[in-house]
């Protein structure tokens, strides 16, 4: 029912964003300490629906979609096999996408859980996820059937996302002395996984809302 409610809304953020200017294609967010640059000409900011817990969100002239999303991760949980086992079962409790591949890496010199997904055989995406800063900075990139993470310009349009002050590292060493604030500290990492979900499926449905209107 959210899906049927969002696509409308979705075909009309489609139709009428407009291009921005140079000086405009870079966003910062102090708060998080972190900014995103455009990767190109052919990419311009969207405004994301109501409701769609998103920070910044871009698409391309090429139907790609990039959204960011921030959310509180506690300071005493890294990306570990853990943290990916609980991601990947966030995203398939609401998202109907089969896992394509997925890997611990290292981006902007922090431990990086990347993972590619692909949902009705038409549309791919590729997620990255890094804990700093008490946060969880979550990168996604949407686009058609050939998978996002092979293509020439992938890394630079997830290197568009800097860190603007040196990013503090989580560790699993850190102890909240707070019983009580600890667990809502875990609760807000949980709710940053669904975030990421939802943020999968806002960007399946910019692309599947694109190839509508682009049919009629």
């Amino acid at each position: 029912m959210r899906s049927r409610i969002m696509i409308p809304t979705l075909l009309a953020l489609l139709a009428g964003q407009a291009a921005v200017s140079a000086a405009e294609n870079v966003k910062a967010f102090p708060t998080y300490k972190c900014q995103y640059t455009l990767p190109g000409n052919d990419w311009s900011w969207a405004e994301p629906p109501s409701g769609v817990q998103a920070d910044c969100m871009a698409r391309s002239g090429g139907g790609l979609v990039f959204i960011l999303i921030v959310s509180p991760f506690p300071v005493d949980r890294v990306i570990d096999l853990k943290a990916v086992s609980e991601f990947d079962q966030g995203i398939n409790r609401v998202v109907a996408a089969k896992k394509q591949g997925g890997r611990i890496t290292i981006f902007r010199g922090l431990p990086c859980y990347q993972s590619e997904w692909v949902a009705d055989r038409k549309l791919t995406a590729a997620i990255r996820v890094v804990a700093a800063n008490g946060l969880s900075y979550g990168l996604l990139l949407c686009g058609k059937t050939d998978p996002v993470e092979k293509r020439p310009d992938f890394e630079a349009i997830m290197n568009g996302f800097e860190f603007t002050s040196p990013p503090v590292p989580h560790s699993a060493a850190a102890t909240d002395p707070n019983e009580r604030i600890a667990k809502i500290s875990q609760r807000a990492g949980e709710v940053g996984v669904y975030c990421l979900a939802a943020a999968l499926v806002l960007g399946l449905l910019v692309r599947g809302a694109r190839k509508k209107s682009e049919s009629v």
